[in-house]
Formats: C-alpha cells, sequence, structure tokens
C-alpha cells in the first residue's frame, strides 16, 4: 500500500504516538492503519487510545488507533 492510503494523513499531517516503552522517550508511531481507497474516504476520525497504556500497570507499550467509519 502506498503512504497516500494511510488513514491517519487526511486528519493528522504529524505521526501520533503509537508506542510508549516504559522510562523512555521520545514516543514513536509504530502502528499504522491503511486501507483501500473506498475505506479512506469513508473515514470520519482517528484517534490513538492512551487508556491502554495509562493504566498501572500498564496492558502495553503499543496504544490502540481508533478508526470510526462513516456507514456504508
Amino acid at each position: 500500500m502506498t503512504a497516500e492510503l494511510n488513514l491517519r494523513l487526511d486528519l493528522f499531517e504529524e505521526e501520533q504516538p503509537t508506542f510508549f516503552p516504559p522510562g523512555k522517550d521520545p514516543r514513536y508511531q509504530l502502528d499504522h492503519v491503511f486501507a483501500d481507497d473506498a475505506t479512506k474516504q469513508r473515514v470520519i476520525d482517528w484517534r490513538v487510545d492512551k487508556a491502554p497504556v495509562e493504566l498501572d500497570p500498564p496492558l502495553s507499550d503499543h496504544a490502540p488507533i481508533v478508526v470510526d467509519l462513516e456507514s456504508a
């Protein structure tokens, strides 16, 4: 898939952190969501859910990406 089909690009120019290793900075966007053009046209919102990485102890060092789509 090409970078143009990365679902983040229409909502955020800069990468958004999704990787939160304990005790390390900076944070990186290691996780991405790609789709075909038809699906990309239906994207309403794209966000990182930081709740799992903010728990003590964290559930993971990766925060999930949530993509809301307009219904077909």
